[in-house]
């Protein structure tokens, strides 16, 4: 009896905390501290509490100027298999899923922190450009990722995957190419069939080469850096209804000079609703960067000050995230409803030799939000459909176009079976 209550635990928990990007999004921003399908990505051993599984998602709306456009369309699954009493294997895929060394790059990118003299009257109306633009280098593209994994008795499992996105581009006078190449491992241990605990390590490569003898003067630029991120998190369930979710986590990005690290911990509770859930998180990072301040040979400028950076640019701070999320499902059973938030606190302790920075927080799990979304499925959640709400839908005029036409910013979707 005892073994068999445990058991319901388990698959309460695991059924009412499935989810996916748009769920996140709208629960909180952060996928430290409850299950969801992010959590698969970065520990593909974590596959085995979800079932067989397929999801993906039909973009993010992302506002680029003065327009709207849809981005991170993707799709993947895994399947579970058991080979014997004690024993089941798992195998799966994601396609055109952004890898989080992508979305750094793209945001560098476009964040224009390179920017240079223009030696090549580049711009026809200012003496300073993106030094990527002049390149003309693209975006890495593909993000194909594969994993497999092997889970023994149910009590632990392991998991290998790979990763691969790239750009190329040559011609006679022209040599263009970027390589993200990467794997993750992963692994989940049950402690007394009542905990579990979670870590994984992820690796990549990214590779830049970037030439063009048809400028002048021309451009050659090179680079090769390795980037981690190291994670573990303790579901430790206290009753049938609450858990405490402690988390450490350790990263590093090297991109063309640029590196940052964040390392630290936090702790989070779980609390399991009537056909819902609610839980609070909260963590410490200290940050810490430093830049380059020159990139092909080009010193680099401050777009606003038209100052150059000088060597041994530096910076730290220490980072407080408080976060919360909510859902329910209300009046139906295949609707239901969420609203979530973070807050960070953040404290600079250190800037060198310059005022010209790269804005903190890239990646969008590391700055303030808020959002309310909502889920759309069947009764029990084998099929569902999770939406982000536009935060400006309350004040929109849906008969109009632009900004005020923006209702849904996010659709994802995830089949069990």
């Amino acid at each position: 009896m005892k073994f068999i209550s445990v058991i319901s635990i388990i698959v309460v928990l695991a059924s009412t905390s499935f989810g996916t990007e748009a769920r996140i999004e709208s629960m909180g921003n952060t996928p430290d501290f409850i299950k969801d399908e992010v959590s698969a990505i970065k520990n593909p051993a974590t596959t085995f509490g979800f079932g067989n599984t397929l999801l993906g998602s039909l973009g993010k709306e992302t506002k680029l100027g003065d327009s709207w456009v849809r981005k991170e369309q993707w799709f993947g699954g895994w399947a579970i298999y058991p080979i014997s009493p004690t024993m089941k294997l798992s195998v799966g895929a994601t396609l055109n899923k952004p890898f989080e060394t992508t979305q750094q790059y793209e945001a560098v990118s476009e964040s224009g922190f390179f920017t240079v003299f223009d030696k090549w009257n580049y711009s026809p109306t200012s003496t300073r450009v993106n030094f990527l633009d002049v390149l003309g280098m693209g975006t890495p593209y593909g993000n194909v990722y594969m994993f497999a994994g092997v889970s023994i008795k149910d009590m632990i499992s392991l998991a290998l995957g790979g990763r691969y996105a790239g750009y190329k581009q040559e011609s006679n006078d022209e040599n263009k190419y970027i390589s993200i190449q990467g794997g993750n491992l992963g692994l989940v241990y049950n402690i007394l069939n009542q905990h579990q605990f979670e870590a994984s390590i992820n690796v990549d490569r990214f590779v830049f080469e970037g030439k063009d003898e048809s400028t002048s003067p021309e451009i050659s630029v090179s680079s090769s850096d390795l980037n981690f991120d190291i994670n573990a998190r303790l579901f430790w369930t206290m009753s049938r209804m609450n858990s405490v979710v402690p988390m450490f986590s350790f990263k590093t990005t090297n991109i063309l000079g640029i590196s940052t690290s964040d390392v630290g911990g936090g702790i989070g509770f779980n609390r399991t609703l009537y056909k819902g859930l609610i839980w609070v998180g909260g963590k410490y990072l200290y940050y810490s960067a430093e830049f380059p301040e020159r990139i092909g040979g080009e010193a680099i400028y401050s777009p606003s000050t038209n100052q150059s950076l000088v060597e041994n640019t530096k910076e730290s701070s220490h980072k407080i995230i408080a976060s919360f999320g909510v859902e329910k499902k209300m009046l139906w059973d295949w609707f239901t409803i969420r609203v979530g938030g973070n807050k960070v606190f953040e404290y600079l302790t250190k800037t060198d030799k310059s005022d010209r920075i790269l804005e903190k927080g890239l990646f969008e799990r590391d700055v303030d939000a808020v959002a309310w979304g909502v889920a759309l499925g069947t009764k029990d959640d084998a099929l569902r459909f999770d939406i982000t709400v536009s935060e400006e839908f309350p004040y929109s005029n849906i008969f109009a176009g632009g900004d005020e036409g923006i209702m849904l910013v996010r659709i994802s979707a995830a089949l069990k079976f």
